[in-house]
């Protein structure tokens, strides 16, 4: 399990912590916490970046569950940035990829050989900048998703 993984790993050995986490629909709390996020945070170098994988809807009242993760990762994280996979319809739900740090998030445009001769990657990593998802719009319209 993820959690017991990072639970007891050590502190500041990652400089990137990729979360996957397929629930067909849920968001299982355990591993989308404030404090799983903390025990995320730990383990990761100082600036190091946190990849976290979400599907869900821009449209209330589906997208209170995207509020709810964008303001515990932000209760964790001080720079964060959403993008979401292409330009589907604002409500409809989909896969959505946060980057979170301890620093300001940079991202260089891509090179050839960041695309390993794969069209959908350089389909993806040449377009994703230009679906960012509005992250403000999230800002405190719900809790956080803590243990207690």
């Amino acid at each position: 399990d993820g959690r017991k993984f990072i639970n007891n790993a050590d502190s500041g050995k990652y400089d990137y912590v990729l979360h996957d986490v397929f629930t067909g629909g849920s968001v299982p709390s355990a591993l989308f916490s404030v404090e799983a996020l903390e025990q995320i945070k730990r383990v990761m170098k100082e600036g190091g970046i946190l990849a976290l994988n979400f599907v869900g809807s821009e449209r209330w009242p589906q997208a209170e569950s995207l509020a709810l993760v964008t303001n515990t990762i932000r209760s964790v994280f001080p720079y964060i940035k959403c993008f979401k996979e292409g330009t589907q319809e604002e409500g409809s739900f989909q896969n959505m990829v946060f980057f979170a740090s301890t620093r300001e998030l940079k991202f260089r445009p891509p090179v050839e050989a960041d695309f390993l001769n794969s069209d959908m990657r350089r389909f993806m990593l040449g377009n994703f900048m230009e679906w960012p998802v509005n992250l403000k719009k999230y800002r405190n319209d719900t809790g956080m998703i803590t243990e207690a």
